[in-house]
């Protein structure tokens, strides 16, 4: 997340997307608003620290999000965005989910922050994305089911 806006001429709706079926409906629910809204349109995918896998020297180490590891991703936006008028960026980075949309938004001069709810039970017990960003975002979150 290294280019920063310094012009806030124009909306932004930050929204974070994973491969579960509540952050495809987030990113529908946040393309409809930057639709309404003439706003561009940012979408975060953060690979937590729990991924990890074997680097080339044998050594355990934290994964980064790659193109492979993300093709899916490519395609999600590529069929939801087809034919409309939006500027998009799409942001892949390894972190805390939670810690990296609140980066983004930021950074960008985010309007909005827009995340599927969670359906891990686990999530429920430690505290999913969703009600962090609630808790600690300086903008308005929006949680989708």
């Amino acid at each position: 997340m290294s280019e920063q806006v310094t012009d806030r001429t124009g909306s932004t709706v930050v929204v974070g997307v994973d491969a579960s079926d509540t952050a495809a409906h987030a990113l529908a629910y946040a393309i409809g608003i930057a639709r309404r809204q003439h706003a561009r349109l940012l979408l975060v995918h953060a690979l937590p620290f729990t991924d990890y896998r074997f680097d080339v020297t044998g050594r355990f180490r934290a994964a980064a999000p790659t193109e492979e590891d993300t093709a899916w991703l490519d395609e999600l936006v590529a069929e939801m965005t087809a034919d409309l008028d939006l500027e998009v960026q799409v942001v892949r980075c390894l972190g805390d989910p939670s810690a990296r949309l609140l980066q983004a938004a930021q950074e960008q001069w985010a309007d909005l922050i827009v995340v599927g709810q969670s359906k891990s039970i686990l999530h429920r017990l430690a505290g999913a994305v969703g009600r962090k960003l609630q808790r600690r975002a300086p903008v308005p979150v929006m949680v989708v089911p």
